[in-house]
């Protein structure tokens, strides 16, 4: 027996068994109470189902919601892939963006305050995708995003043709086609 591992004696359904295990024993208590709970309410209910049965059914039940959980916790694993690498791809699109926008702003000789302004949005929207809370969805990030694009739309009305088609450029970046171009 290793060091980490404890032996238990427990009675389930009225019979004593032995369990070894490396689990506290506040958690095994809690697995035997449930199990001894719904084995009770199997047999109360009907004469003709026996202890042993009773057991056995809890065991598939059990077995079947252990199942259906790993592969629910596999379809997530699945689909937390294929957010971090939209994420990756976003970044990367984000970059080329930032790129062109800069060689953009450098051939129209744009002024140093209309430059400023482009790094700062690209900053926010950078610190956009890359942060937030821990835990923060793909999905969240995007309406986030979405939200600062839609607020820098209306800010000033001089500069709205020129910024309106920069940020539909980048909109259009992010959700993947090129017709913002």
């Amino acid at each position: 027996m290793e060091n980490n591992k404890k032996k238990y004696t427990l009675e389930i359904a009225g019979m004593p068994m032995t369990i070894v295990t490396d689990e506290p024993a506040s958690f095994v208590e809690s697995i035997i109470t449930r199990l001894n709970e719904r084995i009770s309410e199997m047999t109360a209910g009907s004469y003709r189902i026996s202890t042993l049965d009773a057991a056995l059914l809890c065991s598939i039940d059990y077995l079947g919601d252990k199942l259906k959980a790993e592969k629910r916790i596999r379809n997530l694993e699945a689909q937390v892939s294929l957010y971090e690498d939209n994420i990756k791809r976003l970044r990367e699109e984000l970059d080329e963006a930032k790129a062109q926008l800069a060689s953009q702003s450098a051939e129209e000789a744009a002024p140093e305050e209309e430059a400023a302004e482009v790094t700062n949005d690209m900053k926010k929207i950078s610190d956009i995708l890359r942060g937030g809370k821990a835990g923060t969805s793909p999905e969240d990030k995007v309406r986030t995003l979405e939200k600062y694009l839609e607020s820098k739309k209306s800010e000033d009305p001089d500069q709205a043709q020129t910024r309106d088609e920069k940020i539909k450029y980048i909109e259009s970046l992010l959700r993947g086609n090129d017709s913002g171009k």
